[in-house]
C-alpha cells in the first residue's frame, strides 16, 4: 500500500526523522454512495511498517509505503479477520467497482418504483422482515460483479433488511453491466401486450 503526502505534512516529517520503519495503522471506511440508514458498509484496518519509498524526492510530496503485516475486514454482512495481504495483492479488482457509485445513484433517483417491486418480490411472506404492504422504501446499497444489494425499509426505520439479488452470471466487464441489470429488473416491468 502506498500514499503520497505533501512535504509540509506531519507524516512526512515523522518518517523523514525515523531511523527505523514505523509501525502504522490505517483505518478505511466504505460508505454507501446513496443516503440510507446505517450508511457505513464496511471497515478495513491495515497495520504494518511505514517507510519512505527509496529515491522519492518529488517537489509535490513523497510516497510513503505501508508494508502490511495485518489486514482485518468488517462489513455489514459478516466479518473476516486476518485477510492475507498476499491474497489481497493478488486479487483482481471488481470490474464494476468504478461504476458502482454512479449506478447506485441512478437507480435511487430514476428507478424507485422498480426497486420497490424488486424489494416486495424478495420479501414475499418472510417473517423476519416487513411484509410487502409495510414496505415503504427500497434503496440500493451495493453493486459488484455478482449482483445488487438492496436495503428494504419498512414501518420501523431502525430495522432495515438487506437482500441480495445475484446476476444470472458474474459480470466480467463494465460493458456487461447494463444487460445484467436489465435481466434483473425485467420481471418488475409490466408484461408487454401483443397487438393483433
Amino acid at each position: 500500500m502506498a500514499v503520497r503526502v505533501g512535504r509540509e505534512s506531519a507524516l512526512h516529517r515523522i518518517t523523514a526523522l525515523a531511523r527505523t520503519p514505523l509501525t502504522a495503522e490505517l483505518d478505511c471506511v466504505d460508505v454507501a454512495p446513496v443516503a440510507v440508514p446505517h450508511r457505513v458498509r464496511g471497515r478495513l484496518r491495515a497495520r504494518g511498517r511505514l517507510t519512505r519509498s527509496p529515491g522519492e524526492s518529488a517537489a509535490e510530496g513523497v510516497l510513503l509505503r505501508l508494508d502490511l503485516d495485518h489486514l482485518a475486514l468488517d462489513d455489514l454482512w459478516g466479518s473476516e479477520c486476518c485477510v492475507d495481504p498476499a491474497a489481497l495483492a493478488a486479487a483482481e479488482p471488481d470490474p464494476v467497482a468504478a461504476d458502482e457509485a454512479g449506478m447506485l445513484q441512478h437507480l435511487a433517483a430514476a428507478h424507485a418504483d422498480q426497486l420497490l417491486l424488486l424489494g416486495a418480490r424478495a420479501l414475499g411472506d418472510r417473517p423476519d422482515g416487513p411484509g410487502p404492504r409495510q414496505l415503504r422504501e427500497v434503496r440500493p446499497v451495493a453493486l459488484d460483479r455478482r449482483g445488487l444489494r438492496l436495503r428494504l425499509l419498512g414501518a420501523d426505520p431502525a430495522a432495515p433488511l438487506d437482500v441480495r439479488f445475484d446476476f444470472h452470471r458474474p459480470v466480467g466487464h463494465p460493458d456487461e453491466l447494463p444487460e445484467a441489470m436489465h435481466r434483473l429488473f425485467a420481471h418488475t416491468l409490466p408484461p408487454v401486450r401483443q397487438l393483433p
